[in-house]
C-alpha cells in the first residue's frame, strides 16, 4: 500500500469528482493521501475535504508565491485550523526564486520562518517547497535547528531536486526528502540518483498532483493513482521489490506525519 505525502486534490478542478480520484488512486493501492494547500482558502478546503473521508489528511499553509499575505490574521487562521484532527503538518511552505516577477526574497523568508515558528509551536511537521532557493533555504532551517526551534522530525523537502550533498545536510538536520514523476523523466536521472543514494527510511513518495505526471501519463493530468509508476521506478533503482519500497515508505509517511497505522 502507498502513501501520496503531496496532492492537491483541493484544487478546485479536482473536488467536483474528488470521490472518483479518491476510488482510482485506492484501486491503485494508493491508501492514504496529503492534501496539500497553497493559501488560506485551499487550507480550509484541505480541513473540510479531508474530514470525513478516510485516508485523507490535511496540510495548511501559504506558498512562497502568496507570501504577502501572511500576516497576523493569517497565523490565527492557520491556528485554528491546526486543531482539527485530520491536519498533519504545515505547508507548503518555503522559498522559490524561480520566477523575475515573484515576492521579494524578504517577504518570502518572513513568511515561511514565521510558518515555521509557527508548525514548532503547534508541534507539527513542515512541508518545504525549495526552488532555485537552495544556499538560503538551508541557511534558514539551520538557523532553526541552532536555535532550538526545530522539531526531531522536522518535515520534509518536497518535490526534491538538488543533489546529494545538499541531500545529506538536511538529513542531518532530521528532514525527510519526498520524490515524484522527476525521477522517471529522462532528464531526471539526478533525482533519480538521489532517491537511491539516501536511507531507505528517510525517504516519502509523492505525485503533487495535478502537476509532473509520471511516465508513462506524462502529458496528463496527474493524479495519486499513477503514484505506483514512481514506486516502481525508485524500486528498481535501490534494487528492491515495489511491494518493499511501498512499505518502507508507508511506514516513514505515518511516522512523520504522526499517523497511527
Amino acid at each position: 500500500m502507498y502513501f501520496d505525502t503531496h496532492t492537491h486534490l483541493n484544487d478546485r478542478p479536482f473536488t467536483e469528482d474528488l470521490d472518483a480520484y479518491i476510488a482510482r488512486a485506492k484501486v491503485a493501492g494508493v491508501k492514504r493521501m496529503n492534501l496539500v494547500a497553497y493559501d488560506l482558502p485551499s487550507s480550509v478546503r484541505a480541513v473540510d475535504l479531508s474530514r470525513d473521508r478516510d485516508g485523507l489528511y490535511a496540510v495548511i499553509g501559504i506558498h512562497p508565491h502568496g507570501a504577502d499575505s501572511w500576516n497576523e490574521e493569517a497565523a490565527e487562521t492557520l491556528t485554528r485550523l491546526a486543531r482539527e484532527p485530520r491536519v498533519v503538518a504545515i505547508g507548503e511552505i518555503g522559498l522559490d526564486y524561480h520566477f523575475d516577477d515573484r515576492r521579494s526574497d524578504e517577504v518570502q523568508a518572513r513568511a515561511f520562518c514565521g510558518q515555521m515558528d509557527l508548525a514548532y509551536a503547534l508541534d507539527l511537521p513542515v512541508v518545504i517547497h525549495a526552488r532555485d532557493a537552495d544556499r538560503d533555504i538551508y541557511d534558514l532551517v539551520k538557523t532553526k535547528k541552532e536555535k532550538g526551534k526545530l522539531r526531531d522530525l522536522p518535515g520534509v523537502f518536497h518535490c526534491y531536486s538538488s543533489d546529494l550533498d545538499l541531500a545529506d545536510k538536511l538529513l542531518d538536520l532530521g528532514f525527510y526528502l519526498g520524490f515524484d514523476g522527476p525521477v522517471t523523466f529522462k532528464n531526471g536521472k539526478e533525482n533519480l540518483a538521489v532517491a537511491s543514494a539516501i536511507p531507505l527510511d528517510r525517504l516519502v513518495l509523492e505525485t503533487d498532483c495535478p502537476y509532473l505526471a509520471p511516465v508513462p501519463k506524462r502529458g496528463s493530468t496527474n493524479e495519486p493513482s499513477f503514484l505506483p509508476f514512481i514506486g516502481q521506478k525508485i524500486a528498481q533503482a535501490r534494487g528492491m521489490s515495489e511491494e518493499n519500497l511501498a512499505r518502507q515508505t508507508m511506514e516513514n509517511s505515518l511516522k512523520l506525519f504522526g499517523i497511527e497505522p
